[in-house]
Order: structure tokens, then C-alpha cells, then sequence
């Protein structure tokens, strides 16, 4: 993306994670583009479910279930949310 903001009229359909097309470069993005969460088919609601489930320490086997992926899914994502929050600075090991 070229760094176009993007217009008020397109502000509701790019939070609803819908695909938009830059009026400056002609390329096609959405909220998730650039970010960590590129390339993800889950919702936004699926995504906040999911974090919240792995920042609730749900075992693996239950957010499977609940938001219907795989525990290697599961998993992975766990790994993606953490190495995240370790670039963003935001992370603290918590003690147990």
C-alpha cells in the first residue's frame, strides 16, 4: 500500500474487515494487511475469541473445539500472538 488514507465513505466496510481497493495505488487491502493477522481467514470476532481463549490459558484441545480450527491451529496461533506481543515490546512472562 502506498500509505492513501482511506476515505470516510470506505471507514465502515474496512472494519468490517472487508477488501478495498487503495485509490492511490489501485492495490487491494484489508484492516489486516501489514500486520500479523494478514492472511487470516478468521473474523474479527473469531480473532478476539481466540485471544482471549489463549490469554485465558484455555488448554489447546478446548479453543479447538470452541472456535473450530485444529489444536495444531490452536498452537500455532498460540505461537503467533506471542511472538506478536515480543515484537511489539508488550510482553511479560507471567509467573505461575
Amino acid at each position: 500500500m502506498c500509505g492513501t488514507e482511506v476515505s470516510a465513505a470506505g471507514l465502515p466496510r474496512f472494519w468490517q474487515g472487508d477488501r478495498l481497493r487503495c485509490c492511490g495505488c489501485g492495490v487491494y487491502f484489508t484492516a489486516k494487511a501489514g500486520t500479523f493477522l494478514s492472511g487470516c481467514h478468521l473474523s474479527f470476532r473469531g480473532i478476539v475469541l481466540l485471544a482471549l481463549l489463549i490469554e485465558l490459558r484455555v488448554p489447546d484441545g478446548m479453543i479447538a473445539a470452541i472456535v473450530e480450527m485444529s489444536r495444531e491451529n490452536v498452537r500455532l496461533w498460540r505461537q503467533r500472538f506471542k511472538w506478536a506481543a515480543i515484537k511489539s515490546g508488550k510482553h511479560a512472562e507471567r509467573s505461575t
